[in-house]
């Protein structure tokens, strides 16, 4: 409508009612368009020591009550992110490491051709192996016929 104020209807049809409300928003943004910071003072958000306390010094000196906030605030989220990033990369590095070593062992026992020598095992995803002291004995979870009874092993 042009002064601050909208027509909206509650629901999807033509036959509700309507009604106007009027948006409020932050005065910076509803008075003035904003546009893209400059590189420049992105740089001076993002550095370190000197150059970012001159721009947070030189923010609080302004007459805008939020200005060294958001400075201090960017500045912060900035370094999370950063740290972030770097975590990222260290566990994507370690990542490509494990996906090299599986790769590698799954060549050695393809070259060794251990699935066909466990051919009997397939099908047995329900085998839980219960390590005791002196006993090394699978242990079928969902058989009533193979149940381990205790310490001692199987009855």
């Amino acid at each position: 409508m042009g002064n601050g104020e909208v027509i909206a209807r509650v629901g999807e049809h033509a036959d509700k009612p309507e009604y106007v409300v009027t948006l409020f928003l932050p005065f910076n943004y509803s008075q003035r368009p904003t546009t893209s910071l400059l590189q420049w003072f992105v740089e001076l958000l993002q550095s370190r020591g000197s150059p970012f306390h001159t721009l947070a010094e030189a923010a609080h000196g302004l007459e805008h009550p939020a200005a060294y906030a958001e400075i201090q605030q960017y500045h912060q989220h900035h370094k999370w992110h950063t740290e972030l990033k770097v975590n990222q990369q260290a566990i994507m590095a370690k990542i490509k490491q494990e996906d090299d070593a599986l790769s590698g062992i799954e060549h050695h026992m393809e070259a060794f051709r251990l699935h066909e020598c466990l051919t009997h095992l397939k099908g047995q995803l329900d085998i839980c192996w219960e390590l005791t002291p002196h006993n090394f004995a699978p242990h079928w979870q969902n058989s009533h016929r193979h149940r381990h009874s205790g310490p001692e092993g199987p009855p």
